[in-house]
């Protein structure tokens, strides 16, 4: 029998309200992310490509791993799930960085995205990639990814901007 997926649905102060299925939200939900920037060593950032056939933003480019905070969850939780399931990342401490408010410019989609950090040394192909959720990782300098996300918008999360004046 499958369980059904319920999100945290919250108020403008970060306050859970109740919970909602991802099909029961609409554009005056306010829920939670979770994201990891991941950097290693030389300082180079680790971007993660969205399946393609993902209902939200396939085939673009995000941050090593995101997921929306479920039911029970606390947002540490959440990431260090959805780093294991979608990039295989175990053993890592994350740490905890700002929290965003996403809202109006994003249409339909309002949210607090909690950011947290870490670093890892492993070269791409140690990453075992939960094929449905992502379809490729790559390693990038802060100065390649800053330029890319500038030449090419298109190719990211529409929240991408935001990563250049906070994170880059």
């Amino acid at each position: 029998m499958s369980q059904t997926r319920l999100i945290q649905h919250v108020n403008d102060q970060d306050e859970v309200l109740g919970w909602i299925t991802p099909e029961q939200r609409a554009d005056h939900h306010i829920y939670r992310v979770s994201a990891l920037w991941l950097t290693n060593s030389q300082g180079d950032i680790l971007i993660a490509q969205r399946h393609p056939n993902m209902n939200n933003s396939g085939g673009l480019w995000g941050p090593a791993a995101a997921g929306t905070v479920e039911a029970g969850e606390s947002y540490h939780d959440n990431i260090v799930k959805e780093a294991a399931e979608e990039i295989g990342l175990t053993g890592i401490e994350f740490t905890p960085g700002p929290k965003v408010f996403i809202g109006k410019d994003e249409p339909g989609r309002t949210y607090f995205c909690k950011w947290f950090f870490a670093t890892c040394d492993w070269p791409v192909e140690q990453f075992v990639l939960e094929p449905e959720e992502v379809s490729a990782i790559r390693w990038l300098s802060p100065a390649k990814l800053k330029s890319d996300i500038k030449d090419h918008p298109e190719y990211y999360l529409q929240g991408a901007h935001r990563w250049i004046g906070r994170f880059i």
